[in-house]
């Protein structure tokens, strides 16, 4: 009866170990999907046709300081990482 026991535990941790992992791999990238991000375009705007390889911001012109971004709050703790470039024929970012 131990053994039986024991080995239901083993199934049921194995189980929800499983189910992290296809939780982690499937419902974090729905979660991130660019329709779930806020856009905030300032008197710029953006182009997310692209998603998710190519997502562009443009800036508008204008001779004050204004922000143009999109924004989502994490699910939880973790690091994000993401790789950017930029092109620009002003002075700088």
């Amino acid at each position: 009866m131990k053994k039986l026991i024991l080995l239901l535990i083993a199934i049921w941790f194995i189980a929800q170990i499983g189910y992290a992992q296809f939780y982690a791999a499937y419902s974090l990238s729905d979660y991130y999907d660019i329709s779930n991000w806020t856009q905030v375009p300032g008197s710029g705007s953006i182009d997310i046709s692209g998603a998710p390889n190519n997502i562009s911001f443009i800036s508008g012109n204008s001779s004050f300081a204004d922000n143009t971004y999109i924004e989502i709050a994490a699910p939880g703790a973790g690091v994000v990482s993401l790789s950017w470039s930029y092109t620009t024929n002003d002075w700088g970012p």
